[in-house]
């Protein structure tokens, strides 16, 4: 069964069996990124020891924050210095709480730890409309878009 999971993440995070223009430009333009942007240098000087897990969350975290200016970003989760780090040199200024009671007034939700600590509430977000990218099952992303199909990816 975890063989065939991973195979199936694989062949999402390619964009394969992903229909939407917009959740493909996402996947690909945002997630899947790997041009350097400016700020990663900043990030690496503040943080030089940090891990590679939580440098990389750091990254996609500082992305998915400047690709997304003007919205209302939440992000539900404790984040490490390197992260809080990327959303103060960010151009977004997102919301971080613990917990998420409704979702409205929400244009993108960023969960950690989603196969732990937030699990309750990433069950809840999954019954939502809403588009999901489950990312190894520890970041969850949600776009809420008024008359959007719901899809949940796993990445």
């Amino acid at each position: 069964m975890i063989i065939k999971e991973a195979i199936a993440r694989w062949w999402q995070s390619k964009g394969f069996g992903i229909q939407s223009k917009t959740d493909f430009a996402f996947l690909h333009d945002v997630i899947r990124e790997e041009n350097r942007y400016y700020a990663y240098d900043e990030l690496q000087q503040a943080f030089p020891d940090a891990s590679h897990k939580f440098s990389e969350d750091a990254r996609l975290l500082y992305r998915i924050l400047n690709r997304n200016l003007g919205k209302r970003i939440v992000i539900v989760g404790t984040l490490s210095a390197i992260e809080l780090h990327a959303c103060r040199i960010s151009k977004a200024q997102p919301v971080i709480i613990d917990g998420v009671t409704h979702f409205h007034n929400i244009d993108i939700l960023i969960a950690k730890d989603i196969s732990t600590t937030n699990m309750e509430q990433w069950q809840r977000i999954l019954q939502t409309e809403c588009v999901t990218f489950d990312i190894s099952g520890d970041i969850g992303i949600a776009i809420f878009q008024h008359g959007r199909f719901p899809q949940h990816y796993k990445i």
